[in-house]
């Protein structure tokens, strides 16, 4: 409930309006009214207050105008919001090191496999990897698919890439960045 008065009232504590309802880009018109949002869902927010709803929601938006940040969320007594499975799975202790593992954890694809299944999808032959024409858009695209694939997927590194394709590391870099 403190989150629906603190959302709704963003606009008054920012002196953008009076009131909460003149806030043209708010949902409250549509809690206060029948919502002609079909994607807005105020059923159960209208049910946290009993009977005549909409009537006890702008009551409870006006009684205290000046809320905050810490009356809502305190980070000392809250630092991480969610479901306690949530909340278990990102503050359990991470190992120091690299995040981003340098390798992929099972069996992979080797190179030759992701050539010819990316090959295969964009109806192109793989021989056109071996054609040297230096700035050929088509064979700059097929490159990049591959080492998509084969950097981001399996963790293939930037000096495999570069001696598989038989171009530099500092290219297999520069297409790395043009996702």
């Amino acid at each position: 409930m403190e989150l629906v008065r603190y959302v709704h009232l963003n606009p008054v504590r920012a002196h953008l309006v009076q009131a909460p309802q003149q806030w043209r880009w708010s949902s409250l018109n549509d809690y206060m009214h029948s919502s002609q949002h079909t994607w807005l869902y105020t059923v159960e927010v209208l049910s946290l207050f009993g009977k005549q709803p909409r009537k006890k929601l702008l009551s409870f938006l006006t009684q205290t105008p000046d809320l905050n940040l810490k009356q809502i969320y305190s980070p000392e007594k809250f630092p991480v919001l969610g479901d306690e499975a949530f909340i278990k799975s990102i503050t359990k202790p991470v190992a120091l090191g690299r995040l981003v593992p340098r390798s992929y954890p099972g069996p992979r694809l080797s190179l030759e496999k992701i050539v010819g299944a990316i090959c295969e999808g964009r109806k192109v032959s793989s021989s056109l990897l071996v054609h040297r024409h230096k700035g050929s858009r088509p064979l700059t695209e097929l490159r990049q698919d591959i080492i998509f694939g084969a950097s981001r997927i399996f963790f293939y590194s930037v000096s495999q890439l570069a001696q598989f394709l038989q171009i530099s590391p500092s290219a297999v870099t520069r297409l790395q960045y043009q996702f």
